[in-house]
């Protein structure tokens, strides 16, 4: 007999066969991984939550969060309740029903590829609470169509590799589902990668996000992520202003300073430095104004900078008038009290003749 022994502490979440065959295939995989973490909150022993933590802990945002709720509670798995100002206060988990519509062999009376949507139709559910996979038969009619063909060479292509069933089931999502065209497709695909993100995780955000805001097009798309370059966002943070986009106005004056001016992001950090020690707050026309005189006075580096701040003191220093001295008088302590004229010859007559002294108040 051999012995066998453990170290292993008795710790473990119970997960559902019936999630597993009948939720998990269909869902996304975000939403499975939250709804698998309330099932660990659940089972130890802590009971409450904040939005906050909760996203740290599962490095992704609170709009996911609450979009994958809203998907979990429309298939019947739980229940939200939101307090004031559309704040989640509470989160039921709930027996998980019996998904019996999902077996294939109980739908033989459906034709053409099962669950696909109806072409060029958007919806709002789609948008928000999208499983985020097209359909297993999706991919194989995929095959038979040439723009979808092209469409998924290009998108192997700007990422640089053969794309996983997953990925390409990502990418047939955003054709069937969210019903974007091949062209925006691959500019979508296209823009993340010039960022820097080849995850088609990042990528389905940015579609829904377009999906959200009604961009059907390359030209809005394009116009949409212009408006959100790096450089706005560096210029933001140089004013102390985080965790929001820029608004229409605050890109036209960082244009101007960029295109315009030709100013580069040092000079702009410095001015907004001076607005800030300046004003004790974040202004853009304070800045405006620092960086329309300085390109007046042909600044262009930090050296002019300093040149053109001394020619600015000594011209101050040459201008001012002189300081005025103040009189002996002004420099006696007393000099606030009103001074009484008095006529000592007079009062020395009526002294001496016995008569009283008065003074001009009054006193004696």
């Amino acid at each position: 007999m051999i012995k066998i022994a453990k170290q292993l502490e008795e710790q473990a979440t119970l997960l559902s066969n019936t999630f597993i065959d009948d939720y998990m295939p269909q869902a996304n995989g975000e939403f499975v991984k939250i709804y698998i973490f309330l099932l660990r909150a659940l089972s130890g022993v802590q009971s409450g939550i904040s939005m906050e933590e909760l996203a740290d802990r599962l490095q992704c945002t609170e709009k996911d969060i609450l979009r994958a709720l809203r998907y979990w509670q429309k298939e019947g798995l739980v229940t939200i309740t939101m307090g004031p100002g559309k704040v989640l206060e509470s989160i039921t988990l709930l027996e998980l029903p019996k998904k019996a519509s999902v077996i294939p062999e109980e739908e033989p009376e459906m034709t053409g590829p099962r669950s696909a949507p109806v072409p060029g139709k958007k919806s709002g559910v789609a948008s928000s609470d999208a499983a985020g996979f097209s359909s297993p038969d999706a991919v194989k009619d995929a095959q038979n169509s040439e723009e979808l063909r092209q469409l998924l060479f290009a998108a192997e292509h700007l990422l640089g590799k053969p794309m996983t069933p997953s990925e390409v089931q990502k990418i047939l999502y955003f054709h069937d589902t969210l019903a974007m065209s091949p062209d925006l497709i691959e500019f979508l695909v296209e823009y993340c990668v010039s960022k820097n993100h080849k995850s088609l995780r990042y990528m389905e955000k940015v579609a829904l996000s377009w999906n959200e805001a009604g961009i059907t097009t390359v030209a809005m798309a394009r116009e949409q992520s212009s408006a959100f370059k790096s450089e706005y966002f560096s210029v933001l943070r140089f004013l102390g202003i985080t965790g929001r986009s820029p608004v229409k106005d605050e890109t036209a004056y960082i244009d101007r300073w960029l295109d315009q001016y030709g100013f580069d992001l040092e000079l702009i950090r410095e001015a907004c430095s001076r607005t800030i020690l300046k004003t004790g707050q974040p202004s853009f026309q304070y800045t405006d104004r620092i960086l329309t005189d300085w390109h007046a006075q042909n600044v262009h580096t930090l050296g002019d900078i300093q040149n053109a701040d001394e020619t600015f003191r000594s011209t101050k220093k040459e201008t001012a008038p002189p300081k005025k001295q103040p009189s002996a008088s002004s420099r006696n302590r007393f000099n606030n009290f009103h001074q009484r004229q008095y006529d000592f010859q007079e009062y020395e007559k009526r002294l001496l003749s016995g008569q009283t002294v008065q003074g001009e108040n009054g006193d004696t």
